[in-house]
């Protein structure tokens, strides 16, 4: 496990370092309103991908954690991956027809068409063989190379606003070399594809929805949030949203990236010693609490100086709206907590499928308007609440259920 933490955070590293350098070229190069609306095309495209993994990066992580059975292995590796190229179809074709017949799409057309080749990537795409193999560590590897050939190609070739085709094309192409190394290292380990039944892409579909359902609905309060923003307001405040959502991301990565370790050593543990499990999560819950709240009080306190260092003058309007969102760096992670290695591991799924809906219904309530009317700063308020009303939820739920008194007597 020390392993797979040190590769992750080598990962992580050049995961958001790479961004992190490109983000105040783009936006310089790009400009506000080409940035947004790049960015306007990605979180569509994103979109598709979250129906296409339909929640697999957890639920075969989980199969493939609990078994050593190299037969089952390529089953669910297989099962896995036909499912996904069943649902990318229609939602490829979902997408095309959408950007050519909604007017606020008209200008990414193009990019959409070219960022369909990233959602491709995705059904390919192993992670969670590897989180579930612990050896997390090759697709951190795979990861840093992909991304530090990208960062050159990415400084030479995009130069003006004009070169936004270019810039989805890198990232795509990058996204599906990423994707066919890691099938590429899967067969020396003695993984490829088997023969199946439509059946068995039936029974997993069945068995994921639980999770995909939960996924689904945090994800439209998330993933939707540039996409609302582009309709009722302007590609410039999707950009300036988008930068600053950006920076707020590379902290709260630093603690979901590890969940890819945490989440199958748990369920091992669960299998193993319960008492060993809880005691792990009440010492995971301590250290991402307090990390957080180191990186959330920097992040409001340095807000000026970052943006207008980092972003550019052009972005002074997301100074308030970094210092809203540094909240979320503690939120989230004790969210994904109560929520993935208490709530979905002990099999609440109950619980764990009515948080998010009832999030979801709450968030669209007001993130219009919000949008709407303040712009960028109204979606940063519109996440900033549901993001706590989330997390009260789950604290609810996962007292009512008892799991947190068994952690904290653990």
């Amino acid at each position: 496990m020390l392993k797979n933490i040190f590769m992750l955070f080598i990962s992580q590293g050049v995961n958001y370092l790479v961004p992190l350098i490109l983000v105040p070229y783009l936006v310089r190069t790009l400009g506000a309103e080409s940035y947004g609306e790049f960015n306007l095309a990605l979180s569509i495209i994103l979109y598709g991908c979250l129906f296409i993994d339909f929640g697999f990066n957890l639920y075969t992580t989980g199969e493939i954690s609990k078994t050593e059975n190299k037969e089952k292995i390529r089953h669910l590796y297989t099962v896995t991956i036909a499912s996904k190229f069943l649902i990318f179809f229609p939602v490829a074709l979902i997408i095309i027809f959408t950007v050519n017949n909604v007017s606020q799409f008209d200008n990414i057309k193009s990019v959409c068409y070219i960022l369909i080749i990233q959602m491709l990537s995705s059904v390919i795409s192993t992670v969670w063989l590897y989180q579930g193999l612990e050896k997390i560590r090759i697709y951190s590897l795979v990861n840093v190379v992909v991304k530090l050939l990208m960062l050159p190609m990415i400084f030479t070739l995009v130069r003006d606003t004009n070169d936004i085709n270019i810039l989805a094309t890198i990232q795509s192409v990058s996204f599906l070399l990423s994707a066919l190394l890691l099938i590429t290292i899967a067969k020396r380990y003695d993984i490829y594809l088997v023969k199946i039944n439509f059946s068995d892409i039936r029974s997993i579909l069945s068995s994921a929805s639980h999770i995909f359902t939960g996924t689904i609905s945090v994800s439209l309060y998330t993933m939707s949030t540039p996409i609302i923003l582009g309709l009722v307001n302007t590609a410039f405040e999707v950009g300036q949203f988008s930068a600053t959502d950006k920076i707020r991301g590379a902290f709260i990565s630093i603690f979901l990236i590890l969940s890819n370790v945490i989440y199958p050593r748990i369920n091992k543990l669960k299998v193993d010693n319960e008492f060993l499990a809880f005691r792990f999560i009440k010492k995971i819950t301590m250290i991402q609490f307090f990390l957080g709240l180191t990186f959330a009080t920097a992040i409001y306190y340095s807000a000026p100086y970052i943006v207008i260092n980092y972003l550019g003058s052009e972005f002074q309007e997301s100074i308030d709206l970094l210092r809203l969102m540094s909240p979320m760096v503690i939120l989230v992670p004790l969210s994904v907590i109560l929520s993935n290695y208490v709530l979905l591991t002990w099999n609440y799924k109950k619980y764990y499928l009515c948080v998010p809906l009832i999030t979801c219904i709450f968030h669209f309530s007001y993130i219009i308007p919000l949008s709407h009317y303040y712009g960028a700063i109204g979606s940063g308020i519109g996440i900033l609440i549901t993001e706590f009303i989330s997390f009260s939820l789950l604290l609810i739920f996962s007292l009512k259920s008892g799991m947190l008194r068994k952690i904290y007597e653990s």
